[in-house]
């Protein structure tokens, strides 16, 4: 409801994980291997993976906002942006 996990991303979005690594490395979709995906979510991990509601704060999830709009974004326009999506749409309230 809050965010996703990385194995949720991982499991649910993994089609739009090898379509962000085919197109940052330019190449066939068949030729992406795990360590390209991996890279990927690193970098998902750097732009939107902060929140935290456990205890322990260890279980990071990711803002379900930025990763849909993010691979909203690459779907549609074949290409890459690390953007602020969150921000981008309201995500920094005003005094």
């Amino acid at each position: 409801m809050v965010g996703f996990t990385r194995e949720e991303i991982k499991k649910y979005y993994i089609d739009y994980i090898d379509l962000v690594a085919s197109i940052q490395n330019n190449i066939s979709l068949e030729l992406v291997t795990e360590a390209k995906r991996e890279e990927v979510l690193d970098r998902l991990a750097q732009e939107y993976n902060g929140y935290c509601f456990d205890e322990s704060y260890t279980q990071k999830v990711f803002s379900t906002w930025s990763i849909n709009e993010f691979f909203t974004l690459v779907k549609n326009k074949q290409y890459v942006n690390y953007g602020d999506y969150w921000y981008g749409n309201g995500g920094i309230p005003s005094i």
